[in-house]
Order: structure tokens, then sequence, then C-alpha cells
């Protein structure tokens, strides 16, 4: 279920896909519109939704949804450098996790979550977590 479930969205090309966008008054999403994810074109246009929303004309708003896509980013750099430097993460697999972006007027934040599946690989069985399951 799982490998057709991955065929079906992104996940088999860029390893990741989105399940839900969503914010404290709807969702900004919808699963229809989710599954329609299928290459890293529509990518971008999607996780700009999890930014504040912003009316054209108001150049404040403008300035800090760009701060705010900057500080994913930067997050998402520093946890990329985090998990390829340790060595848990190469002795582990990682079924089910997430990545939780929250973003408000105010800042934004990245965070690594639901980790109950993460399960420890054969000793001397190092992965890097790019490559397609085995």
């Amino acid at each position: 279920w799982m490998s057709t479930r991955d065929s079906l969205t992104t996940t088999t090309t860029l390893g990741f896909r989105i399940d839900g966008v969503t914010s404290r008054e709807q969702p900004r999403a919808s699963p229809a519109e989710l599954q329609q994810i299928r290459g890293a074109e529509a990518v971008l246009p999607m996780l700009l939704r999890v930014l504040p929303p912003a009316k054209a004309e108001d150049d404040m708003q403008r300035r800090r949804r760009i701060a705010l896509a900057r500080q994913i980013l930067s997050q998402l750099e520093l946890l990329l450098l985090a998990l390829e430097a340790s060595p848990f993460f190469k002795s582990h697999e990682f079924i089910g996790s997430s990545l939780l972006f929250v973003a408000h007027n105010f800042g934004a934040t990245v965070h690594l979550i639901d980790l109950a599946k993460t399960q420890p690989l054969p000793p001397g069985t190092v992965i890097d977590h790019r490559r397609q399951w085995q």
C-alpha cells in the first residue's frame, strides 16, 4: 500500500510529499489539490500557502512573507546539515516521520516530528535517506 501511495505522489521523485496545509482559520489546501502534486514545480506554490496570506498592495506583509520564507529555508538547510552529520540518522529508518512547518506573522519554524516508527538498521548498515527504498 505504501509503495503504491508513494508512487502516486512526489515521494518517489523528491523523497517527500505534502500531506496537509492548514491554518488556524481553515485548511489552505484540499486533499484533492495535494494529490495533484506530482513534481517539484508544484511544490513551491503549495508551500507558499503555509505563509500568512497577504494583500497585493501591502508592502509590509509582502516583506514579512519573504522574511518567513527565508527563515523556513534557513531552518531546512540547518536541519539537512545536522541530519547528514548525524550517525543516528544514518543508522535508522524513519517511517512515517514528518516535517511540521509553523508560520505566523512573527516567525517560522520547522520541526521533525512523528518519530514513533523510527527503527535501528541492522548493525553495519548505513543509509543516506536519498535513495529509493529497497
